[in-house]
């Protein structure tokens, strides 16, 4: 599981960029699975005001999908970004718990 949090610089161009993301990640075998909808911008302040959420079963895979994604954004300076990627270990609970 990945997040990225983003600090748009340059809203119109963002959001051609966050058009292409599904593509990227599905043709990069993974799954966009949430976004926010929409750009919070408020005057002067810098924060991260953008959300995705990608789900990978193999880290070659997001590996793939970053070296896609990161010549479309950072190549045009529409956003600085921070990354968190984690991993989700499923727990199993015996039935009478």
């Amino acid at each position: 599981m990945e997040l990225t949090f983003h600090d748009v610089k340059y809203v119109h161009k963002f959001r051609d960029y966050v058009f292409q993301l599904p593509d990227l990640a599905t043709k990069n075998k993974g799954m966009l699975v949430a976004g926010t909808k929409s750009l919070r911008i408020y005057s002067g302040e810098r924060f991260p005001n953008y959300i995705v959420a990608t789900q990978w079963t193999h880290k070659e895979y997001f590996a793939q999908y970053l070296r896609d994604v990161e010549g479309l954004l950072n190549g045009e300076q529409y956003a600085c970004t921070v990354r968190v990627l984690f991993t989700v270990t499923p727990h199993y609970a015996p039935p009478d718990m």
